[in-house]
């Protein structure tokens, strides 16, 4: 059989109607050390001096069977020293993989390589659904990194302004689309305030300063270049305070709303016209079906980012996930730890058996969601980084079954992975042709 490449696979996912099923290979392809299992594995306090555990989910496995096979007589039932045991070493592996993530990940703000991103921005760009069987929370990063500055309300932007050149002025739909174009305007132009402003001011060190009073006494004045700790909510007090500014109040102070509005609207028109020039790589859209912070089912049928066995930023409570982002309180991977220290359980899935998985997606009503989505996606199908346990029996069941896939095409890191591991588990699948991962995000 024909081995593809990843040049060969681009050629047949022009139609857009493409999913991709994302394992530990694709955060392994961002930072190697970082999300490799067996390191994760030898820093868990449980399981560091043990020798040759490579995956977890076997270890869970393989000791839950010593427990349920051992004959030694207990006043605690098996089952509920299994499922401390086993949730013990889930909880375990996930703290442990947190330690390891990549500073760049620890905030969208840190420095990252530009053009290893944009390696991955392009992939994506040819997936309208994306599944992943991974815990971290890199995939969340890249596509909060990708929407930067709000690139879908400036796509919008520039679709309804293209629509409405060819409408008539006093028509009432012509009224609706300006009024929607005037609306998203102001949505463009508070994404750039929220990320230029602090830039700006901060650049004018001295000029601006921050002063505290304690009743009618001032006990601190400061330059904004020696003050510490100023949210955004600083910056963006500073800039409404301008606002309220008139020229005969104080021409000085005008001019300088004046020419942060001016910069700010060079900044959209420059924004507009690189999108322009670059739309086809500038449509990558998130929506992981939570609002304000919470999973909303009735959101499912425009979700297209969907954590399959769970990851460490989402939490469940009775009926109710959420999930752990960003906020004036810390970032987000601060507020997962604040969450733990509070003794919430991040809800994954790493039980060691596909049977026991299918159990554990079943009683939560997100995972249960997600994978009903996995099983009737239409189009193509595409894998990458996805090892095929047999520990991942239900996922491929759930290839199988699925009428509605047109083809798929299972990404392997060599060819002697591919040979090996994943032509055995699809060689009685017609649709599924195989193509060469290792050299898919060189930059």
């Amino acid at each position: 059989m024909c081995i593809l490449t990843w040049d060969d696979v681009k050629e047949y996912l022009k139609d857009k109607n493409n999913a991709v099923l994302l394992g530990n290979g694709f955060s392994m392809s961002y930072q190697m050390p970082n999300f490799n299992q067996a390191e994760i594995i030898k820093e868990m306090p449980s399981l560091k001096d043990m020798q040759n555990i490579v995956n977890i989910e076997k270890c869970i496995k393989d000791t839950v069977a010593l427990i349920r096979d051992d004959e030694t007589k207990t006043t605690i039932p098996k089952n509920i020293i299994e499922e401390w045991i086993a949730e013990k070493l889930r909880q375990e592996f996930i703290k442990t993989l947190f330690n390891r993530i990549p500073q760049s990940l620890r905030d969208v703000e840190d420095g990252y390589n530009t053009n290893k991103i944009k390696q991955y921005k392009k992939f994506f760009s040819y997936f309208n659904q994306v599944f992943t069987l991974n815990y971290d929370p890199l995939i969340y990063w890249m596509f909060l990194t990708f929407m930067n500055y709000g690139e879908q309300d400036f796509l919008n932007l520039i679709y309804l302004k293209e629509n409405i050149e060819h409408m008539e002025i006093n028509t009432k739909e012509y009224k609706d689309k300006y009024k929607e174009i005037e609306k998203i305007t102001n949505k463009c132009q508070n994404n750039v305030k929220k990320n230029f402003i602090e830039n700006y001011i901060c650049q004018k060190n001295d000029n601006y300063s921050i002063k505290i009073f304690y009743k009618d006494s001032e006990i601190s004045s400061d330059s904004i270049s020696n003050a510490n700790y100023l949210s955004k909510k600083v910056y963006e007090k500073i800039y409404d305070s301008l606002s309220c500014i008139k020229e005969e109040d104080s021409k000085d102070v005008y001019d300088e709303k004046q020419n942060i509005d001016n910069c700010i609207n060079k900044s959209i028109d420059t924004k507009t016209n690189e999108l322009k020039a670059n739309r086809d790589e500038f449509h990558i859209n998130l929506n992981d079906g939570f609002i304000n912070k919470k999973w909303n089912i009735n959101n499912i049928n425009n979700q297209n980012l969907y954590f399959l066995h769970g990851a460490m930023h989402i939490f469940e409570s009775g009926d109710t996930t959420c999930k752990i982002q960003s906020d004036d309180e810390g970032k987000m991977l601060d507020n997962v730890e604040k969450a733990w220290n509070k003794n919430y359980k991040s809800l994954v899935v790493l039980e060691g058996n596909a049977g026991d998985k299918i159990n554990r997606i079943e009683s939560s009503n997100y995972l249960k969601a997600c994978f009903d989505k996995f099983q009737t996606i239409s189009g193509n199908l595409v894998t990458m980084g996805v090892a095929f346990e047999n520990s991942d029996n239900h996922i491929i069941d759930a290839i199988y079954s699925n009428v509605n896939i047109k083809d798929i095409y299972i990404g392997g890191y060599t060819e002697d992975e591919i040979r090996n591991k994943m032509m055995p588990k699809f060689k009685e699948n017609k649709k599924v042709k195989y193509f060469i991962t290792k050299d898919l995000f060189k930059y």
